[in-house]
């Protein structure tokens, strides 16, 4: 036979059920959201790190390119006051 005490308890069970599924619920998405804005903010620090790199790249291959034009044209300077 079902008691009133059994029929409390079974109610006030399924209101913390309820309120703690609820939350739960809450819970879930500020994790989503909290994962989300990382998420977004990894990306970010590596799009600036991958930036960062390749301009730094680009620096390396300028500088080269223009140590070789500066090396070859002092060779050819160097050349033509030889033939001089």
């Amino acid at each position: 036979m079902v008691t009133n005490k059994r029929i409390k308890t079974t109610e006030s069970l399924q209101k913390r059920f309820f309120n703690g599924s609820k939350n739960l619920v809450i819970e879930i998405e500020k994790l989503m959201v909290h994962q989300s804005a990382a998420k977004k903010r990894i990306i970010f620090g590596l799009t600036i790190f991958l930036e960062i790199l390749f301009a730094e790249r680009q620096k390396k291959v300028k500088r080269r390119t223009v140590q070789r034009v500066l090396s070859q044209g002092f060779f050819i300077c160097l050349y033509v006051t030889l033939l001089k």
